[in-house]
């Protein structure tokens, strides 16, 4: 049996780079889905972030963004 962790971010402030310490000590995700307000729900594909290491993880955009993103691991 797999030990699913999950970890939400929120981004309170808008920017056109999210920069997520999510502590989960790997760079193995499996899922990570963004809320932007008026957009809803959306699942980010692995290209769209990069890892910074196995605590952190950058998810870029072409315009400032508020939100919350929440990741699965």
């Amino acid at each position: 049996m797999s030990n699913i962790t999950t970890y939400t971010h929120f981004q309170t402030i808008a920017d056109t780079t999210w920069t997520i310490d999510h502590n989960l000590g790997k760079k193995v995700i499996n899922d990570v889905y963004i809320d932007l307000p008026g957009d809803g729900i959306q699942k980010v594909l692995p290209a769209a972030f990069e890892y910074v290491d196995d605590y952190t993880l950058i998810i870029p955009f072409s315009t400032p963004h508020t939100g919350r993103v929440k990741i699965a691991s």
